[in-house]
């Protein structure tokens, strides 16, 4: 269903329980971007597909479009997943994540847990560098 030029709504039921037959369907917002990447997760199913072979333009693309499939339960991954300690943290209530109209795939384009670890990387080097002033 088309939610204005740019973004399409892709319906779901991942809450598919009688106690959410009253709820109206949930949304997802798609632009016209992320939508070959939609069809192929769409068509291969049940198989397995690749970060790598989905047709978006880069990685940072790649990884926003499915963590959000991920954190809605639209996809799944073959193997499991390992979870850091503070991954838990940034989870937001699954209430809000419900109803979305507005393209959330095409303004989601933050970086994403996977690409923090760089950014660990260079506190820890400036911690290290802290530590060798006080030694002189």
């Amino acid at each position: 269903v088309e939610d204005d030029e740019d973004n399409l709504l892709a319906f779901y039921t991942t809450d598919n329980a009688r106690s959410y037959h009253d709820r109206p369907l949930s949304t997802l917002g798609v632009d016209r971007e992320t939508l070959p990447a939609l069809e192929m997760l769409s068509t291969t199913y049940p198989g397995f597909v690749s970060i790598d072979s989905l047709p978006l333009g880069t990685i940072e693309d790649r990884i926003t479009f499915v963590s959000t499939l991920y954190e809605k339960g639209l996809v799944r991954t073959e193997y499991e997943l390992e979870h850091s300690d503070d991954e838990g943290e940034d989870v937001p209530d699954s209430d809000e994540d419900d109803d979305d109209d507005e393209g959330v795939i095409s303004k989601r384009r933050k970086i994403q847990r996977e690409s923090s670890d760089d950014d660990d990387d260079d506190d820890d080097d400036e911690e290290e560098g802290e530590d060798d002033d006080d030694d002189e």
